[in-house]
């Protein structure tokens, strides 16, 4: 707290699971000055503080790795950074390009998954979600950790599928399809952590996929 230039507000899994959450979206809403809103082919970006932040303006980590994409530096939302792998999220409201670069100039949402510590074992959590006419959500995820005296290994993972709405949309001429088998998003994430003293190694695969 001490280092940082802006604001920080922490939410533990603690929390997440009391709120009652079931997306990030959900999480980042209970912070103020976070909001969310459709961008190109129906993704869903991120604005802080009044300001449109989906291009480059809000960095986004994973247990100390970036996930902007390369191309326009976007994050995307919506069924997209599973609940079930993360132990916290630090969120900075406020310019963190000082520290963290030019991605951070809006804020910053810092992303710690749990630990071999935190897992103990082998946990499985899964989720479901219905709407009118599609399925809303439905995610599987793996979660197993261990520690070998100075080894500690964990592993997430989560697959689902899903739709953003059962609605029907309507462009600005007046032509309409129905987002209930058009708007799919299909993500799929694997975190694979080795540490053994002061040594230290972690994979990400994150292969988001949306259909609109």
């Amino acid at each position: 707290l001490r280092e940082t230039p802006s604001i920080v507000s922490v939410i533990t899994a603690d929390e997440i699971a009391k709120s009652g959450a079931r997306d990030l979206i959900d999480v980042l809403r209970t912070v103020p000055g976070f909001d969310f809103g459709v961008d190109i082919d129906g993704v869903v970006g991120v604005g802080v503080r009044g300001t449109w932040a989906h291009e480059g303006g809000l960095l986004v980590l994973i247990d100390g790795i970036e996930m902007n994409e390369r191309g326009y530096a976007t994050t995307q939302y919506g069924q997209h950074y599973p609940l079930a792998h993360i132990q916290r999220i630090e969120i900075m409201r406020g310019a963190g390009s000082v520290i963290y670069g030019g991605m951070a100039k809006l804020g910053v949402i810092n992303i710690i998954t749990k630990s071999a510590e935190d897992l103990d074992g082998v946990h499985i959590a899964g989720s479901y979600g219905k709407m009118a006419k599609a399925v809303g959500h439905q995610n599987l995820s793996l979660l197993a950790g261990d520690v070998i005296d100075d080894l500690k290994v964990s592993f997430l993972a989560t697959k689902g599928t899903g739709q953003r709405s059962d609605r029907m949309y309507t462009d600005i001429f007046g032509q309409q399809f129905d987002m209930s088998t058009t708007n799919r998003t299909d993500p799929q994430m694997i975190n694979f952590g080795v540490q053994y003293k002061g040594l230290s190694f972690r994979m990400l695969l994150d292969n988001y996929m949306t259909d609109n």
